[in-house]
């Protein structure tokens, strides 16, 4: 597939990587010479300089031959417009924009359908809602979402003492009458796709799936509990944390807002008069005690400064037993953050990524079993694949146990009329199924990219 993509950011350069990778012909454009010629020296693909609104330099990057064009500058009107300027180039081109002001996510559906751009991605939205959802699970817990409320991967780390230190995964069901599935473990550099004799440590980092209700049985089992939340502080009141607190205002739970901005607390105390907006420093911790740390349940550190929400998030987990949620943007600090104990990281860059990238294999894949979702785990050593069965294929139909699949590559879950069924051996992967798939293998676009090449 020929792509092109206009501005070349932190988004842009995920992008690059990613799709260069996976081999698809590239394209960048981007105003600023030293990332446009950064990145070609980095990467193979074309680096142009400009503006993604020149016709000129649009002709030159061959946009009459351009499958896909992505437009993430960090101007929003820009992007839409290079979008429609792409649209009347090239009439059968695909156009993904990344729109992030609040002042368009009402109408941002509409303006999809009039620009006739593809898809319109909004990181903080898309950050907001995971954010939204991790507030309610358990310290220590965080979860990879997918299409279905029933199709989530858990991930938490082994603490010491815990009952699962030395016992094989296969005997996980009777001794601890828990039905759920272990599908990845990550234990210091290392990651496995594990198998039943797999014998788990203290502080390995488990992936795990199964029913909802199932999953909550198996934390209560292994001394994990579940997070009632009433009281919620956030830091930093950006774009990301005004979608957050739209989602909040409709629930029963109290918001108190912290940001050092008075215009900008201001804002957040009209359009939300029932939070309690704080100006202040999220750093002061005599401020946070005096605005009632000691009664919140969850707390997420939503400041455009990484290092600052990584101290918060690590200063709140070491004095309180709380949900702690911390905001990172630079997608090249997995490494460093990997190391550190914190809970549960929202990444909007990465979302955006990762949309993207789904986006691009459903296209390749055709309608037999488009890509639903993409997750890159494990600091991108791994992905969780949800594919949507549309008609039969070599995979359907047959007993997982006789499925020949690619080396780390695991049948995850198989959701079936909404509901979430463990893959056994003796299951089958049905039409109109949606199935989660775990794998170290990268590239791949439908359910019959998981079978092992030698029966392709």
């Amino acid at each position: 597939m020929k792509i092109m993509i206009i501005g070349c950011g932190k988004v842009g350069t995920s992008l690059v990587r990613e799709l260069s990778l996976e081999g698809h012909e590239v394209t960048v454009i981007d105003n600023r010479a030293d990332r446009a010629k950064g990145i070609v020296g980095e990467y193979d693909v074309m680096g142009l300089v400009g503006s993604g609104m020149d016709h000129s330099l649009l002709q030159e990057g061959g946009i009459d031959q351009t499958d896909l064009f992505i437009a993430v500058t960090g101007n929003d009107e820009l992007n839409l417009l290079c979008c429609l300027l792409a649209r009347k180039l090239c009439e059968n081109i695909q156009t993904i924009a990344r729109v992030r002001s609040p002042e368009y996510s009402e109408t941002i559906m509409d303006l999809q359908s009039d620009l006739g751009v593809s898809v319109i991605i909004n990181p903080e939205l898309a950050a907001a809602r995971e954010v939204f959802k991790a507030i309610s699970l358990p310290p220590t817990v965080s979860a990879e979402t997918f299409s279905s409320d029933a199709s989530e991967i858990y991930k938490l780390k082994i603490p010491k003492g815990s009952v699962l230190e030395g016992m094989a995964i296969k005997d996980i069901p009777h001794k601890l009458k828990s039905d759920i599935l272990i599908c990845m473990v990550e234990r210091k550099d290392d990651l496995f796709i594990p198998d039943g004799e797999f014998i788990l440590h203290e502080k390995d980092l488990i992936s795990i799936t199964g029913q909802p209700k199932k999953r909550m049985q198996f934390f209560k089992k292994i001394g994990i509990k579940s997070n009632n939340v009433h009281n919620v502080m956030v830091i930093g009141a950006g774009k990301l944390a005004f979608y957050l607190a739209k989602m909040l205002e409709k629930t029963n739970i109290n918001l108190t807002l912290v940001d050092n901005n008075r215009a900008t607390c201001e804002k957040m105390a009209t359009f939300f008069p029932n939070a309690t907006i704080i100006e202040g420093n999220g750093s002061d911790r005599e401020m946070l005690a005096d605005e009632g740390l000691e009664n919140m349940d969850a707390f997420v550190s939503l400041t455009g400064i990484d290092e600052e929400n990584i101290i918060l998030s690590l200063y709140i987990r070491s004095i309180m037993p709380i949900k702690t949620i911390t905001k990172i943007n630079r997608i090249s600090f997995d490494d460093v953050i990997n190391a550190l104990d914190l809970d549960t990281i929202i990444n909007p860059k990465k979302l955006t990524s990762e949309t993207i990238i789904r986006y691009v294999r459903a296209a390749e894949g055709g309608m037999g079993s488009n890509v639903e979702t993409v997750h890159r785990l494990a600091q991108d050593r791994a992905e969780a694949l949800e594919f949507y069965i549309r008609e039969k294929s070599r995979a359907t139909n047959i007993p997982l146990m006789n499925l020949k699949t690619r080396s780390d590559t695991l049948a995850a879950l198989i959701v079936r009329d909404g509901k979430a069924i463990l893959p056994r051996g003796t299951d089958e992967i049905r039409v109109g199924d949606s199935v989660i798939f775990i794998t170290t293998h990268t590239g791949l676009c439908t359910l019959d990219d998981v079978l092992d090449e030698d029966v392709l």
